[in-house]
């Protein structure tokens, strides 16, 4: 960015499990020339979650200054070396090695962000009918802001009112570019072009194209699911950003999430990442999936399959094509892409279980009655 200087990020660079249900022995490396970003692919019952409950645990650890006891094993490489790091990860399974490790001080300072975001049953915003101070603290791993996500825009709103009231065009001006990447953010996440923000005294209503105004509770499940991802991270930056008193700032991040794919259509399980990855370009996503569109979403990741104990550059899997990601999570052995190899032969739909049928309204929010 011009006049900005380049910095180092800071990011989880390896990741290892030695005592970790039957995950254990695992390494996986995120190196200088390998994707930064990661996806953990397997089936159920394949211990994605576990390995992503135990990457949180260091990120808490990090913060608190408690270093892994993995790191004061001195034996030999051999036997002795191999028996003493799992005695050492019999407390904390996971261990973690950070491309620089100043994770407290960095987080403090709000030039880093961490999230681990696991979806809720139901997505709530909160209603916010008179602006409150916006806090400007580092936000705990687990901490759930994005029901601030109403609120955040009632104060946005004030303040580009008194700006404009107290003739000041430039803050103004600043409020105004903020508001219109929020809108391009829920035109992209809501695949509706013309969506806008209105306010009233009742805090914001979505402005849609056809003349309604819905409030964000009343977003289906999907679209809640989506805006409620975006808003986890981007209240966090934007903490960081007024931390630093920096509206441009972009701030390193790690945010992992358990199941991005849960309540999401096709099309938000392949756009939902790359559009935050988009917005942030410098937040490493480690995230868990049993969806081939979510695995191959990503621009720039290295996707590890933890039945195969395989990675990937998801550039690689989208040259393959879905279907052999797709009969590999299936249980075939043999996905690999040939013109001689014929499908193998899926239970006919009769012998699936019966699916439930929905039917739901056209647009991103709940049907009325």
């Amino acid at each position: 960015m011009e006049g900005r200087t380049m910095r180092a990020m800071t990011w989880l660079r390896r990741i290892e499990a030695r005592a970790l249900r039957h995950l254990s022995p695992l390494i996986i490396a995120l190196d200088e020339d390998a994707p930064r970003s990661l996806v953990i692919l397997g089936a159920s019952g394949s211990g994605k979650s576990s390995l992503l409950a135990g990457i949180a645990g260091e990120l808490d650890a990090a913060l608190e200054g408690r270093a892994h006891p993995a790191d004061d094993v001195r034996a030999p490489i051999g036997e002795a070396r191999d028996r003493a790091l799992k005695l050492a990860h019999l407390g904390r399974p996971v261990r973690v090695i950070w491309s620089d490790p100043a994770v407290a001080s960095a987080h403090a300072e709000g030039r880093l962000v961490l999230a681990h975001l696991r979806l809720p049953r139901a997505p709530s915003f909160l209603a916010a009918p008179r602006p409150t101070p916006t806090d400007t603290d580092p936000k705990p791993p687990d901490a759930q802001v994005a029901p601030r996500l109403v609120q955040l825009l009632v104060n946005r709103k004030t303040e580009q009112t008194l700006a404009r009231e107290s003739a000041d065009p430039l803050r103004e001006q600043l409020h105004a570019s903020w508001f219109l990447r929020v809108r391009s953010a829920l035109r992209k996440l809501l695949h509706q072009p013309g969506i806008g923000l209105a306010f009233d005294a009742g805090g914001v209503q979505l402005d849609l194209p056809d003349g309604r105004r819905v409030g964000f509770g009343e977003l289906s499940l999907g679209h809640a699911t989506a805006v409620t991802l975006w808003a986890e991270v981007m209240i966090r930056v934007e903490a960081a950003r007024l931390r630093n008193g920096d509206g441009a700032l972009e701030p390193d991040g790690v945010v992992l999430i358990d199941h991005p794919e849960a309540n999401l259509d096709p099309r938000l399980q392949r756009e939902l990442l790359p559009a935050l990855a988009e917005l942030y370009p410098r937040v490493q996503w480690i995230v868990t999936t049993h969806s081939p569109l979510v695995a191959m979403s990503l621009d720039d990741a290295t996707v590890f399959d933890l039945v195969r104990r395989e990675a990937t550059p998801s550039g690689e899997l989208r040259k393959r094509g879905i279907e052999p990601l797709l009969l590999a999570m299936l249980g075939f052995a043999d996905a690999a892409p040939s013109a001689s190899r014929s499908a193998p032969s899926v239970p006919p739909p009769a012998a699936l279980p019966p699916r439930r049928q929905t039917v739901e309204g056209p647009g991103p929010w709940k049907k009325d009655g």
